[in-house]
């Protein structure tokens, strides 16, 4: 590249970046985001083995968000920043790949393309690990290419350090592990037998290392049932049709066939001229066999092994060698017929998809996840005229983005509520535009964002209920680090069945820990067998307790045959903490 266009390539890395960080810093948070940040890097146990089993612990990104989380605070900015800044470095190692590609056209084409892909853009500005994974990728395919054409210690070595980094920040790279070490052993055995000895030891160390290791942890992940992202359905049907979906907004099984089709055109392109250039690897052939090697590992993987195919961001590098490849792919077959610089023109799709969708408000992929600041403004004003905690009903897959806008206020306002959702007899209903959730109530919308397409809505009629005589009494008080402690328990056959509203309040201190404490409302029949469990995370509400008092108001229906419920406290973290209690009063629901 000349002078011009690296300081041109500079300027536009430099603008594309701070689009990234301006999003890191507004668009609100997403459930993956806020489940990282609630069961991990708030309470300080991310390590694989000492921490919850769940896919969502990407190691590297939980490390990095832990590391910046404590040094700044708990803003979303700050859990976001570790993959904004290897967006530089993705950037880096791209330009030295794309350097490559004779053409001008093309190679320009090819960068802007990986620059502006929207759906892959997003994870650099999300707590996800798929940002960073992805840059160290293809920082490892530039020193896999370095490694093929001059092997040496240090090269193999590099290779093995990115895609170390690589594992650990999105360990569904585990197939570009196997194709890169199968690429090594073929150039070793076929083209530098003298390099044998040492570099295949290193290999089979190092890189074989790192693949046990990977694969022993994606094996206890697999045995406990957290591979669930993806399905058995088709390569085509899910890995391709998702990216049909979510990067070029078309849930169109015939665009996924053609998106196939095409890929199998680049493929077979790159494919003949490696077979054409004696077997010598270069970034094309490398590039190309990453992909056509992947997909391969994918079919295998389902058909040995039940493992569901890769989609949307478990998937996100074919995206990336896709369009890596149909930049090379061009350029090569024009050695050809210059007709196949023709392979690159939908590359010219992405930028323009990327100026037409700009915001700073969603993402491709979980566009019905954000909830903006304002909705949560509008009902802390709402519960600030209020004497008792709102109920506020919610879908499933806010809650955690609600509590932590939570933390990140350092308020206290009522978790979401989901079982009945929309639930008319909630005070507040929180709803996206996109919901296919009926409303069978009237309603007044008190707050509706052009942004997110989230909607505040009242309904008209609220639930009225009638107490019931008797208040029960709490524990006094829970000292220590008790795993379980019972705050209360009684009858409840005489009203199985029937809906109410339980109301209770205590105060707590965590002792300077974060209190990996829950509230547990239990019910269970006359055998002692569990009919119905609702959990209350008091990590969820505030991250440190220092005596602050919780008030809950939970609607409960206690199943048919339920004859006693039980409250408790469970100390997860076993750690020291203390709570005072009032009392709990029942409520049933009147007609």
């Amino acid at each position: 590249m000349s002078q011009i266009e690296k300081r041109t390539y500079l300027f536009l890395v430099l603008a594309i970046w701070v689009y990234v960080l301006i999003r890191a810093a507004l668009v609100p948070i997403v459930h993956d985001e806020a489940a990282t940040f609630l069961h991990y890097i708030q309470l300080n146990q991310f390590i694989p083995y000492f921490a919850m089993w769940d896919a969502n612990n990407h190691l590297l990104n939980t490390a990095f968000g832990h590391f910046f989380v404590n040094l700044f605070s708990d803003h979303t900015f700050w859990l976001r920043l570790p993959n904004a800044l290897t967006f530089l470095i993705f950037a880096y190692y791209l330009q030295r790949i794309c350097a490559e590609i004779p053409q001008t056209l093309l190679r320009w084409l090819t960068l802007i393309a990986l620059l502006t892909a929207t759906f892959q853009l997003d994870f650099f500005s999300q707590a996800r690990g798929y940002g960073m994974g992805t840059a160290f990728l293809i920082a490892a395919i530039y020193s896999a290419s370095r490694y093929v054409k001059t092997p040496t210690v240090m090269q193999q070595l590099k290779v093995w350090f990115f895609m170390t980094l690589a594992l650990l920040a999105n360990m569904s790279l585990l197939n570009t592990q196997i194709a890169l070490m199968g690429i090594f052993a073929f150039v070793l055995l076929s083209r530098q037998q003298k390099h044998l000895p040492k570099h295949g030891l290193l290999l089979l160390a190092i890189g074989g290392g790192v693949l046990l290791i990977a694969s022993l942890y994606a094996l206890k992940m697999r045995a406990m049932g957290l591979l669930y992202t993806g399905s058995l359905d088709g390569f085509v049907q899910v890995t391709v049709f998702s990216f049909a979906r979510f990067q070029f907004d078309a849930a169109s099984m015939l665009l996924a066939w053609l998106i196939f089709a095409f890929g199998l055109v680049v493929c077979l392109t790159l494919v003949l001229r490696w077979v054409q250039n004696r077997l010598v690897w270069n970034m094309g052939g490398i590039i190309g066999g990453l992909l056509v090697l992947n997909a391969l590992g994918s079919v295998l993987l389902e058909m040995l092994l039940n493992v569901n195919y890769p989609e949307e961001r478990t998937g996100l590098y074919f995206l990336t060698l896709t369009l890596l490849a149909t930049g090379f792919a061009a350029s090569e077959g024009m050695r050809w017929n210059r007709r196949f610089a023709l392979l690159g023109l939908p590359l010219i799709y992405f930028p323009l998809q990327f100026l037409l969708t700009l915001n700073f408000c969603t993402s491709q992929l979980w566009f019905d996840q954000h909830i903006d600041r304002q909705i949560y403004s509008v009902v802390l004003k709402e519960q600030s005229a209020q004497d008792t905690p709102l109920r506020i009903s919610g879908g499933r897959i806010h809650e955690l983005s609600w509590a932590h806008l939570n933390i990140i206020n350092k308020s206290q306002l009522p978790l979401l509520e989901t079982k009945h959702h929309p639930d008319p007899g909630a005070d507040l209903v929180l709803i996206h535009q996109s919901s296919n959730e009926p409303i069978d109530f009237e309603y007044t919308i008190l707050f509706t964002s052009p942004c997110t397409g989230f909607s505040l809505i009242k309904p008209k009629r609220t639930q009225a209920f009638e107490t019931l005589p008797d208040t029960l009494s709490l524990a006094a008080k829970a000292l220590g680090n008790p795993t379980y402690f019972n705050l209360a328990e009684w009858k409840v056959d005489s009203i199985a069945g029937e809906c109410g509203l339980l109301n209770f309040g205590l105060s707590a201190n965590s002792m300077g820990n974060p209190m990996h404490v829950q509230i547990v409302i239990k019910a269970e029949n006359a055998e002692g067998k569990k009919l119905s469990y609702e959990i209350i995370p008091l990590y969820w509400v505030r991250k440190h307790w220092k005596d602050d008092e919780l008030l809950v108001h939970r609607y409960y229906r206690f199943p048919p045959g339920a004859t006693r419920a039980i409250v408790y406290l469970w100390n997860i973290g076993e750690n020291e903490f203390e709570v005072e209690h009032s009392a709990v009063t029942r409520k049933l629901c009147m007609d």
